[in-house]
């Protein structure tokens, strides 16, 4: 059997944080008769949840997890299960400084915000591949789980000293010589012919900017390694079970990473269209990633109310959401009624809950 089977059929959906409410066992049953009454069949979890996984270097705490999946599975809810690479917790910072991105200014981040890792240091990827592991010996096998959420809208570059010298041999890789690498940078413009490729630094706005064969292809390189770091994790995961498909889901068109080839490593794309007018949709199947063109491919945030993230937003008609839905050729996964679940914390958007019921109905006749 196609492990795609897993995935048959509308999945209608949320993200779902039940972390953030772990001392309110009332909210999270009443999250569950929500999902029930909006038509909701699956969730994706644990995105954000590594510092609620292991509070503290070495101490898990897998057992409000274990709960949330049971009662998920008995209330027929499937799960979409994530790794937790895309948010650090403050303790593996504190441990390694140097995790943190290096800006193209050659300024080191502070810890906070999310997806600001240097995806190749040894320590950050051990810690990874050691919490997927322990996932997947955990779950990979448990009757809720249907697809595996491999990080979180990866994007941007490191600049530190250790992606330029990984990027001086990616280049030595690719043209062979430093004459080959002048010739196809066009590197007499401005005296800028290189004699050595360790005179190469990315660019910077305090350094080089205008050769563009030397941006062009600091893209690439970091691309590369972004799509390593999620095949890392996948191989991690497919361990303890190959039939578990695995997607990861594609931010924008211009975050870095050439998501035709991350497309190649998973078994199911994912976009992330979040309506914000009436021109979204059609701005969506332009500039948003090419999510579509890979198939199989489902919807994995969208948006029918208000956001976190966003000052305002209009509610989008139901005929806005079916044009979303019209983007995946699989499933559509439209986090519902608002981008984080639960809705009931943002005033207002709990009453949406029966019209999406409803909405989700009106698209069962396309799968």
């Amino acid at each position: 059997m196609s492990k795609l089977n897993l995935i048959s059929g509308l999945l209608h959906g949320c993200d779902y944080n039940p972390e953030q409410w772990l001392d309110r066992p009332d909210v999270l049953e009443e999250d569950i008769r929500l999902m029930k009454r909006a038509g909701i069949n699956v969730v994706t979890l644990g995105v954000f949840a590594w510092s609620s996984l292991e509070p503290k270097e070495g101490v898990y705490t897998f057992d409000w997890l274990d709960d949330i999946m049971d009662s998920l599975h008995q209330n027929d809810i499937r799960v979409i299960l994530s790794t937790v690479s895309g948010g650090k917790p403050p303790w593996l910072v504190k441990k390694y400084p140097d995790c943190m991105r290096m800006n193209d200014r050659r300024e080191r981040l502070l810890y906070g915000d999310r997806e600001n890792q240097c995806n190749s240091h040894p320590g950050y990827l051990q810690k990874v591949r050691q919490m997927d592991d322990m996932l997947a010996r955990r779950y990979a096998r448990h009757p809720a789980l249907i697809l595996w959420h491999v990080s979180n809208e990866v994007y941007g570059t490191c600049h530190c000293p250790r992606c330029q010298e990984l990027f001086r041999i990616w280049l030595r890789r690719k043209y062979g010589c430093i004459e080959e690498l002048n010739r196809q940078w066009w590197t007499a413009f401005w005296s800028h012919g290189y004699s050595d490729f360790e005179e190469i630094e990315s660019p910077s706005p305090i350094g080089e900017m205008a050769v563009h064969g030397l941006a062009l292809d600091y893209w690439r390189f970091y691309s590369e390694l972004s799509v390593d770091l999620i095949r890392m994790e996948i191989e991690t995961l497919r361990l303890h079970n190959p039939d578990i498909p695995v997607t990861s889901n594609m931010f924008h068109m211009d975050c870095g990473v050439d998501y035709h080839q991350l497309a190649k490593v998973l078994d199911v794309t994912a976009g992330i269209p979040i309506p914000a007018g009436t021109a979204a949709p059609m701005k969506t199947a332009i500039g948003k990633p090419p999510f579509r063109r890979h198939s199989p491919s489902i919807i994995a945030v969208g948006s029918s109310k208000a956001s976190h993230f966003c000052s305002w937003r209009a509610p989008p008609a139901p005929s806005t959401m079916r044009k979303y839905a019209a983007l995946s050729d699989r499933a559509c996964i439209c986090s519902a009624p608002c981008r984080l679940w639960p809705t009931g914390r943002i005033p207002g958007s709990i009453s949406n809950g029966a019209n999406l019921g409803a909405l989700t109905k009106s698209f069962m006749g396309r799968w």
